[in-house]
């Protein structure tokens, strides 16, 4: 198989559970032992997925027009090859942090303590938009449902805000379409799954308690992840 520069195909995920999610305002990446800020402003969130569910994930089929069920890692894994060669061992890489991969295990983040507890038995899996691509704005569309019908949350304005931070907190189950990308920055390798947009689908328990009306507006719900969504951006392809 011949590389592909970047290659990119979008995703739809199963239903899944938000994780100190930042989806209404983007933010730089805040490291929760330092408190110190790094890169520039990105929206992202923790998926969180049960195990059986990982092969729930939907890859669009561009020649027949339609969605196909696959196991997430294995995609990942068919895009890492498609970039880097059909001798690059995907296996090795994510052993050896030889490639910044999307998925991790949740079992491990659950053994730091109760606050981790909501990680166990789940696999997480990392999605973020940046916030401006080329000098344009970007970011992910939110939706919800009513009345059998999609509607999208105006951003920028008071309710879409407050519609915004009472369905898109830490729990709450959502519908993810994403972009996924293998690249190369830097001799980083990575494949990042970008957010083109979120469906909330149902309220759950909160993650983290509950969220004050300044978090709403924020966007800080429940916490800092210690995952740094900007680490290897420096030159991730433009989409």
């Amino acid at each position: 198989m011949a590389k592909s520069k970047n290659p990119s195909t979008l995703l739809l995920s199963p239903q899944v559970r938000l994780s100190y999610p930042k989806l209404i305002r983007a933010e730089p990446f805040k490291d929760p032992t330092t408190g110190q800020e790094k890169g520039d402003p990105v929206f992202n969130t923790e998926m969180l997925c049960p195990a059986d569910d990982l092969s729930k994930f939907r890859t669009w089929n561009e020649e027949k027009g339609e969605w196909k069920y696959d196991n997430l890692n294995s995609f990942c894994g068919r895009l890492a090859k498609q970039r880097f060669g059909d001798d690059f061992d995907v296996g090795a890489a994510i052993k050896h942090d030889g490639i910044k991969w999307p998925v991790t295990n949740g079992d491990k983040n659950a053994e730091r303590g109760e606050t981790y507890e909501h990680y166990a038995g789940h696999y997480v899996v990392r999605g973020k938009a940046l916030s401006e691509i080329n000098g344009r704005p970007n970011a992910p569309s939110l939706y919800y449902m009513e009345d059998g019908k999609r509607k999208a949350i105006a951003r920028g304005t008071d309710q879409g805000n407050q519609l915004a931070g009472d369905m898109f907190y830490g729990g709450a189950w959502v519908v993810v379409e994403l972009s996924a990308v293998a690249g190369d920055a830097g001799g980083n390798k990575y494949v990042t799954l970008y957010m083109n947009s979120v469906m909330f689908i149902r309220n759950d328990d909160k993650f983290g308690g509950g969220n004050s009306l300044m978090d709403r507006f924020e966007g800080v719900t429940g916490g800092e992840s210690d995952y740094d969504p900007t680490d290897g951006m420096e030159e991730e392809i433009s989409i």
